[in-house]
């Protein structure tokens, strides 16, 4: 997430920028391109290359650019009315991200619509552990630096990996078959540390992950999770990192279920 904010604070500066250089001019010419494309590498550290600049249509400027060889294709539009204003959107990630800022606020609205989630996570090279399409808002205080996240995930499914393997190897429950259509995720983010609760949940069953803490550079995650499920209930905690967590998981529910299940099926025999 930290690094697509920055792709959007770039994109921000840069229409800023451009307008005050082009004001005048119907496009960008290939001097400023390269211009703006080394500056902006500069700053950012990373590669940045501006392909395409259009004025054609002001105040609706096209930016089209490369971010380490990942295309990023932002539709904007900047006013002075009440204040500097950019707003605009892209379609990048499958559905639509608006964003909004007003420098009077001093903070960044975004609007998210059916953005994919798989893709948002290809696009940045994390791991993909489920797919969903994500509604809600982020807001990006600038004056505090911290994110705040508020989304709705619908039609959320989990991938088979190692999370989903051990449940199924503790409770023999395949937690890949639901369909999770009322996921939430609500959190923020600050100093390089993403915290927050995601809610996996059909409405009638759910997993849990509370106190969700992921150190972006180090990768490295913690959290609580609880699971209920086929009539079984299962909690635990997760350590280690994004690409490789780890679970310990408190199976005494587990075992009280478990003979609880087995009495019943005792009395049944005898009964009969």
């Amino acid at each position: 997430m930290r690094t697509f904010l920055k792709y959007l604070l770039i994109f921000l500066f840069l229409l800023i920028l451009l307008l005050y250089y082009l004001f005048n001019t119907s496009s960008g010419n290939e001097y400023f391109n390269n211009y703006f494309s080394s500056y902006l590498s500069q700053k950012s550290k990373n590669k940045i290359l501006i392909e395409n600049i259009d004025f054609s249509s002001y105040p609706h400027i096209h930016v089209a650019m490369k971010i380490n060889h990942h295309s990023i294709d932002l539709i904007g539009e900047v006013s002075y009315s009440n204040g500097l204003r950019v707003k605009g959107f892209t379609s990048e990630f499958g559905g639509k991200l608006y964003f909004d800022y007003e420098r009077s606020k001093s903070k960044i609205f975004f609007k998210l619509e059916k953005l994919s989630l798989e893709k948002t996570l290809k696009k940045f090279s994390y791991p993909v552990r489920m797919t969903a399409n994500i509604f809600g808002t982020i807001t990006y205080d600038i004056k505090n630096k911290i994110v705040i996240f508020d989304n709705q995930l619908k039609q959320t499914r989990l991938i088979k990996n190692k999370m989903s393997n051990m449940i199924f190897i503790a409770t023999n429950i395949d937690v890949t078959k639901y369909l999770y259509d009322k996921s939430t995720f609500k959190g923020e983010y600050q100093h390089d540390i993403l915290r927050g609760d995601l809610k996996i949940d059909s409405g009638k069953e759910h997993i849990y992950f509370r106190e969700l803490r992921v150190h972006l550079k180090t990768k490295k995650i913690t959290s609580y999770f609880e699971l209920k499920m086929d009539g079984q209930e299962v909690s635990g905690k997760v350590n280690g990192t994004t690409s490789d967590p780890s679970f310990r998981i408190d199976v005494s529910k587990l075992i009280k279920h478990q003979v609880n299940e087995f009495s019943e099926k005792a009395k049944s025999i005898f009964n009969n």
